[in-house]
């Protein structure tokens, strides 16, 4: 069975690895709060998980 989902999640994935690794900015705050990379990977891929769940919801 294929999922299909209304949004692009691997455009969305992108650009927020892009955001939070590349952002001169973002690394910083990342740094400061102590965050690694992975933590924020974590982060990233339960906020995706969240809204392909609610992408899915909305299509029933």
């Amino acid at each position: 069975m294929k999922t299909t989902f209304t949004v692009n999640f691997n455009n969305i994935e992108d650009f927020m690895d892009n955001h939070f690794f590349n952002d001169p900015k973002s690394k910083e705050i990342i740094e400061k709060a102590g965050f690694t990379e992975s933590q924020i990977k974590v982060i990233n891929t339960l906020v995706l998980t969240a809204l392909k769940a609610y992408d899915l919801q909305k299509q029933q």
